[in-house]
């Protein structure tokens, strides 16, 4: 991260140490970090995977409870209960919680897959929004999240805009 900060820091002053002497440059900043917070296709991707994964995350919670009822029935009656029938529930225990672990980790890989695949998507209208507002306010080149920029340079907000008319 460093070496890559480093070269882009020595490339940076390269350009414009040559550039400025045919033509000022045009340079803003854009800071990808609040773009990803405050987004809307980030909202609105949000409310919808919650809307979609909800009756799943209630299936596993319903799974769990049901895991809890037997275990304490289990530990309650266990004394009173036949050899046959405390087998059973045993049984019984470790076929849910078998069950809720496998549900729970296909949960979270499918989470992490639509995260991943919405991200590519993002990535793909940021840099779409940053190309066009680039080219249409004549700018040489913007930076994402330097580490020292004039707020004057920062076009996050305009980039913003730009991304809310494409919701």
């Amino acid at each position: 991260m460093k070496k890559a900060t480093v070269l882009s820091f020595l490339f940076l002053s390269f350009v414009m140490t040559t550039a400025l002497e045919a033509r000022e440059l045009k340079i803003g900043t854009v800071s990808l970090q609040t773009i990803l917070e405050r987004a809307p296709q980030v909202k609105k991707f949000q409310e919808e995977l919650e809307k979609e994964m909800s009756v799943r995350a209630q299936e596993i919670k319903s799974m769990d409870k049901k895991i809890q009822t037997l275990t304490e029935q289990h530990s309650r009656d266990a004394a009173i209960m036949s050899e046959e029938r405390r087998q059973e529930v045993e049984r019984q225990i470790i076929e849910l919680q078998r069950d809720a672990k496998r549900a729970k980790e296909e949960f979270r890989e499918d989470m992490n897959l639509a995260k991943s695949r919405e991200l590519k998507k993002l990535q793909k209208l940021i840099l779409e929004a940053l190309d066009s507002f680039g080219n249409e306010q004549n700018f040489d080149l913007i930076i994402q999240d330097p580490l020292f920029a004039a707020d004057s340079m920062d076009v996050t907000e305009q980039i913003l805009k730009k991304l809310e008319t494409k919701n």
